[in-house]
Parts: C-alpha cells; structure tokens; sequence
C-alpha cells in the first residue's frame, strides 16, 4: 500500500477484503505520533459520499495525532497537513456540520491517544470506544456501526 492512500467506496465485499488483505505498514514514524489530520480529512472531503448515505467515520488508532504533547513528536504543533486544512478537532467539527458523525477506537492505553481520540470523537458527534484486545475489537466495530 503506498502512503495517503485511497480506495474509492464499494459494496462489492470481495473486493473491499482484497483491498484490507494486501494492506502492509512499513514500521512507523518513529515518534509515537500520527498524521491523523491527513487522514481524516482525506475521509471527511476527499472520499465521494452520496448525498443521502449515513456518513460515518471509525478511525482507528494506537498513537495519537501530531500536536498532542506526545514525547518525541516531530510535529509537536500539529501535523503540516494542518496549515492547509485546519486541526484535526476543526476537522471533526466540520464533518459533522457536514453529517458525519466520527467514531474513534482506540486500541491500547496510550493516555495521549485516549485524550485526543475523546476530543476528536465528541467534536465529532461519535463516541470514543476503547479496545484493550483484538479479541474486543470486532464486537466494538459492531456496537459503533449499530449507533
């Protein structure tokens, strides 16, 4: 998979399967923190919803955005995708002026994480949902999507 990404919407499940069974990470940043931002905006603006579709977004997450006091963050006042686009709060606040509604999962116990995946969630309009094991992780996605 190559950096930022994406795939169009589908109803054709083989294909969206296809697509999450080639997905490979290639290590990390190194700084305990992620380019959240980019990637929700690219969810909230760049992605073609349909006009009368329930719009929701579940971002994922184990790190927490650019900017949010993380140790060693190389961005420690935001990612730089945020200059163009706003904070990743302003994005979420958007979206749901917009009619989506952004759900946060957080998998493990990072305080900076869960701090920020909350912010995130409620200027959102979703909930924060956090997941201790992959065992969890399913019935957590399936309690979200049921909202």
């Amino acid at each position: 998979m190559k950096y930022n990404q994406r795939y169009p919407f589908s109803e054709d499940l083989e294909a969206f399967q296809q697509i999450l069974n080639g997905v490979r990470t290639s290590g990390g940043g190194g700084d305990g923190a992620e380019a959240v931002a980019e990637g929700l905006y690219e969810a909230c603006y760049r992605m073609k919803w349909r006009k009368h579709a329930r719009k929701v977004i579940l971002l994922v997450g184990d790190a927490p955005p650019h900017g949010y006091g993380r140790p060693r963050d190389r961005y420690p006042n935001g990612c730089e995708c945020e200059r163009k686009h706003g904070t990743v709060v302003a994005i979420a606040k958007n979206a749901r002026q917009q009619g989506i509604a952004v759900f946060c999962l957080g998998i493990g116990a990072d305080s900076f994480m869960k701090r920020s995946f909350e912010q995130i969630a409620e200027c959102g309009g979703g909930q924060y949902v956090p997941v201790d094991s992959a065992i969890t992780l399913i019935d957590s996605v399936l309690a979200i999507l049921a909202f």
